[in-house]
Order: C-alpha cells, then sequence, then structure tokens
C-alpha cells in the first residue's frame, strides 16, 4: 500500500468569492458581501436584467454610437447577463470614446477573464494598472490569472503589492488567501501554514482556507494536524468534498484502511467533480 500524494485544494481562480467590480464604491459592497457570506448569511444574487432592458440598452447604442454612457450602460448589462463577450465589445467601444475611464478598462479585463480569453485579460489589466499602479482589485485579478498559469514569483509580487494598497476587507481577505496559496503551491508549506493561521485567527469560518490548511500539514506529514482541520470544516459543512478528499488522503497516509475508504466513499456522494472524482479513483486503487 502506497502514500497518495496530498491533495491540492483547487486553483486561484475558483475560490469562494467573485471578482468582479465596477467601482471603488461598488468593491466597498462587494467587501462587505464577500465578509456576510464567510459568516453564513444568505445574500442575494445580482439581478440579471431583462431581456427587454438589453433590446432598449442596445438600441440605444445603436442610435447613439459616439455616447459613451449608453456602451457602458450596455457593457454593464451583458456583463450581469453573462454575456461577457457582448460586454467586451461593448467596453472596447466605451473606452474608444472616453479612454481615460479606467475604471471600464478594469471591468474590461474582467470580462475578457470571465470568458476565458486570458491573454487579453493579462494585457488590459497590465494596461489598467499603467494608469493606476495602486488599483488593489486590478493587482489581484492579474495575480490570479498568472498564479494558475504557474507564474507563482510574478503573482506573489502583485498579492504583496496589492496588500500594500486595499482598502476593502473582503478583497484584502481573498488577497491574504491568494498569497498562502501561492507559497502553498510553490512548496513554502511552513510559510502557507503561518499565513492561513493569521487568516483563519480573524476569519475562522472561512473553510476553504483551512482546508489548504490541512493540505498543507498533509504535504509536511503532519497528518493528525491534517485530520483536525479537515473535521473542523466537516463539523460546519458535513458534504464539503474537498476536506474529505484531504481527510480520506490523511487516513491512507496512516494506513487506516478503512476510514480512508469511507472518507473516499463520501467524496462520491458530495461532488461528481471530475477533478475530484480522479483523484479519489487513484486513492481507491491504491486502497485495493
Amino acid at each position: 500500500m502506497g502514500t497518495p500524494e496530498v491533495i491540492e485544494t483547487g486553483s486561484s481562480l475558483d475560490w469562494q468569492f467573485a471578482n468582479a467590480h465596477f467601482s471603488q464604491t461598488s468593491l466597498m459592497v462587494l467587501g462587505l458581501l464577500a465578509l456576510i457570506v464567510i459568516a453564513g448569511i444568505v445574500v442575494p444574487k445580482r439581478k440579471r436584467p431583462e431581456r427587454s432592458q438589453i433590446k432598449r440598452l442596445l438600441a440605444r447604442a445603436e442610435r447613439e454610437p459616439q455616447n459613451a454612457f449608453a456602451q457602458k450602460a450596455l457593457g454593464y448589462a451583458y456583463f450581469d447577463d453573462g454575456d461577457y463577450e457582448a460586454a467586451v465589445e461593448a467596453f472596447e467601444a466605451t473606452l474608444a470614446l472616453e479612454p481615460e475611464w479606467n475604471a471600464v478598462r478594469v471591468d474590461l479585463a474582467t470580462a475578457c477573464q470571465r470568458s476565458g480569453d486570458l491573454g487579453m485579460a493579462v494585457y488590459h489589466y497590465k494596461e489598467a494598472l499603467g494608469h493606476e499602479p495602486q488599483h488593489a482589485p486590478a493587482l489581484y485579478d492579474l495575480a490570479t490569472i498568472l498564479h494558475k498559469g504557474g507564474q507563482f514569483n510574478e503573482a506573489q509580487v502583485l498579492y504583496m503589492k496589492a496588500l500594500g494598497v486595499v482598502t476593502d476587507p473582503g478583497l484584502q481577505l481573498r488577497i491574504d488567501h491568494g498569497l498562502a496559496r501561492v507559497h502553498l503551491d510553490q512548496g513554502d508549506c511552513p510559510m502557507a501554514i503561518t499565513l492561513l493561521q493569521a487568516l483563519l485567527a480573524s476569519t475562522p469560518s472561512y473553510s476553504r482556507a483551512r482546508t489548504d490548511l490541512a493540505s498543507a500539514f498533509g504535504r509536511l506529514g503532519q497528518t493528525e494536524d491534517a485530520i483536525r482541520e479537515c473535521q473542523a470544516v466537516l463539523a460546519v459543512e458535513p458534504k464539503n468534498a474537498l476536506a474529505l478528499l484531504n481527510l480520506g488522503v490523511a487516513y491512507q497516509t496512516q494506513q487506516r484502511t478503512a476510514d480512508a475508504k469511507a472518507a473516499y466513499q463520501q467524496v462520491r456522494e458530495a461532488t461528481d467533480d471530475p477533478a475530484i472524482m480522479a483523484k479519489v479513483e487513484a486513492g481507491l486503487a491504491v486502497l485495493e
């Protein structure tokens, strides 16, 4: 029976907080909502625009092609509707008329990111930072893209810059987590543990940080610590697939075969995520 690899707990881009941002004022609101979500309070989602509203905005934008406000309003309507490619076109039209509207440039980068065009997202984030080097959301979002792409040193520098200028508490929480994650992904588990423990001291209900802490402990062979952190998550979220997965790995490392199999079976019941299930099947194959 082999010793399994410690399970990674996900990329920076799929954390539980959205990274949309449309102005410094709205960022403060989003930060408050993020903290409320962490506390377990249900917050209504942004309302999607009615199709009739989008049609009206589109008609106005076509009727007034030199009206930057009309183009911008259309871009945000498309964004809220989830049509990110159309939002990109509208934001580009806006910036062609008002190139100094840097908030729109940041939102253009976000729309590119949401549409999957990471190359253009990086380009526009860098352009936005050229205009406004201390724009914390742009620094953070660019860091997450580079982090996911394996450019850990560059991402770490951006996370640190963002921490130096951030004022929104929700965004600061995400930056703190990103910085801890980049240390974890670089294999610096002791530093990751230090940062994650500090984060959890202020926000103990942040389950994703706690599953990352369990992963870091597991990678250092501190399986009892890993099990403790997983169980703390599962006491509140019994079907947290990442916690169950890392719990199974810790049990497997301790050669507690029955417990590991039980944890892996619970993962099967909790999620059908292909990446997680592949790790479950790999773990079970070793146990057979």
